[in-house]
């Protein structure tokens, strides 16, 4: 009776109720003579799906805990029920466990194709994102692959929301994502006609993804409109908590510093409070971002620390740091090619720039020219244009007229995304380049230029550059 009770309250969309009624359930199952297995797996399976929407981080243990008796029983539904239950998440769980349930219920369900293998491989695939990203990428092509085949609209939306935030970097991915981007326009309208709200926040996340990356701020208004209507008709915590961070993302972008502030704390809240994965490292990642543009980085450096501490798969946070101690040359090989490769190379570039590392620098800049055109991007962190990092390493190795082209190009990518930061700082290093070229006019023009945007934003890191770049030997008089 609290079994079906249960049913009927998560039917109902009450999965707090839902949560108490199977608790209940298994309490009085346990106090029977006779266990019944086959009984406590359903139970748990539908308790971890009711505590998943009620935004209870314990749903995970639960969940483990059905998949270990469902492969103890032989039971491949549940299995496969018990491993699906998961959160809308823009983090892979670092879960060992979870890795082997997934790989269990894999060689469970066999080869065919079937809406489940699709969605185990994509799940699978997301775990291994930073672990295995070769391994990862391979999975997530088969997992696509089948979704197509066996026509599953929601599958094909989850392998391309999963697919956006972390798949291996490739050079295939320049081509993939023009063709993800006419998919995606089709797979959003399917959504809308299915009416099902986590393939329509699949879509419209993974339409978000490749917009950043791309520079398209008609299709990333889009895709936010549409996670944002899902978030809020669900009241789902993780539909949220991601729902905040885009929204922290594209307020930074616009130039509100102070909002995307308050936007990234409300979002920690919901992910420390709802226990998901990665929650201090993307929190970091934000507020180092807001920070830095504020020139109060200094101030998020403790909290970028423990969370580089507490999640070593993740390298960017703690880049800079580790790039301090070692060859930059030798950490750029070392990179990793998963889903921050991208960001992180990025920071690497920077470093070579400001510590005038020719070596590395000609080294990143190979590695940077093929994805000129992208936007170093991924879930809380912003690096904005690849162009810009090309300019500043063109400029280390005195390669001017290049570093002119990649600067143009940086500073049309960053206007026509409506980025006030990200204008200004384009600015500053295109007249740190005129400076070390002799062009003093071209460069306090830019610098100027520079100031000036940053000062109107509250943008105090590029305008405190800027002056002391004025200030310098290059503009005093004669």
């Amino acid at each position: 009776m609290h079994a079906q009770a249960g049913d009927e309250a998560l039917a109902a969309l009450a999965p707090d109720a839902a949560v108490r009624l199977y608790r209940q359930a298994l309490e009085l199952l346990a106090q029977q003579s006779s266990a019944d297995d086959a009984l406590r797996c359903e139970l748990l399976c539908s308790l971890a799906e009711a505590q998943r929407q009620a935004g209870d981080g314990a749903f995970q243990d639960t969940r483990n805990a059905a998949a270990r008796l469902a492969r103890h029983l032989g039971d491949t539904d549940r299995l496969v029920r018990a491993v699906l239950t998961d959160y809308q998440r823009g983090y892979p769980a670092n879960d060992p466990e979870r890795v082997a349930h997934l790989e269990a219920a894999l060689a469970a369900v066999g080869p065919a194709d079937t809406d489940e293998r699709g969605r185990l491989l994509g799940s699978l695939a997301f775990e291994l994102s930073f672990t295995d990203p070769d391994r990862s990428a391979a999975l997530w092509d088969e997992s696509r692959a089948v979704a197509l085949r066996v026509a599953d609209l929601r599958a094909l939306g989850q392998a391309r929301r999963q697919m956006a935030g972390w798949v291996g970097f490739r050079a295939a991915w320049l081509d993939a994502g023009r063709k993800w981007q006419v998919e995606d326009h089709e797979l959003a309208a399917a959504a809308e006609q299915l009416g099902d709200p986590d393939t329509i926040f699949d879509v419209a996340y993974a339409q978000y993804f490749n917009a950043e990356m791309s520079g398209d701020p008609a299709m990333r208004d889009d895709a936010y409109r549409r996670l944002r209507s899902v978030a809020d008709e669900l009241r789902r915590p993780d539909y949220r908590w991601i729902a905040l961070y885009v929204e922290a993302d594209m307020s930074l972008d616009r130039g509100d510093a102070a909002r995307a502030e308050r936007l990234v704390e409300e979002a920690f809240t919901i992910g420390r409070d709802t226990a998901q994965w990665g929650a201090l490292t993307i929190y970091a990642a934000g507020l180092n971002n807001v920070r830095w543009f504020q020139g109060r980085r200094h101030e998020a450096a403790s909290v970028v620390e423990r969370a580089g501490r507490g999640d070593p798969a993740l390298s960017l946070l703690h880049l800079e740091t580790e790039a301090g101690g070692h060859a930059l040359s030798e950490v750029v090989t070392r990179l990793p090619r998963d889903g921050a490769w991208l960001p992180a190379i990025t920071v690497l570039a920077e470093s070579a720039a400001r510590r005038q590392d020719t070596q590395a620098a000609r080294l990143i800049y190979e590695e940077l020219l093929p994805h000129a055109h992208l936007f170093a991007n991924a879930t809380g962190i912003h690096r904005g244009s690849v162009a810009l990092y090309l300019g500043m390493l063109a400029t280390t190795m005195a390669r001017y007229d290049e570093a002119d082209r990649h600067f143009t190009a940086a500073l049309a990518g960053e206007e026509r995304l409506g980025a006030p930061f990200r204008v200004a700082r384009t600015q500053l290093e295109w007249g740190r380049m005129l400076a070390a070229q002799g062009d003093a006019a071209g460069a306090r023009q830019r610098l100027q230029a520079a100031r000036d945007l940053a000062q109107r934003y509250g943008c105090a890191q590029v305008e405190r550059r800027a002056e002391r770049l004025l200030a310098g030997d290059a503009f005093k008089p004669d």
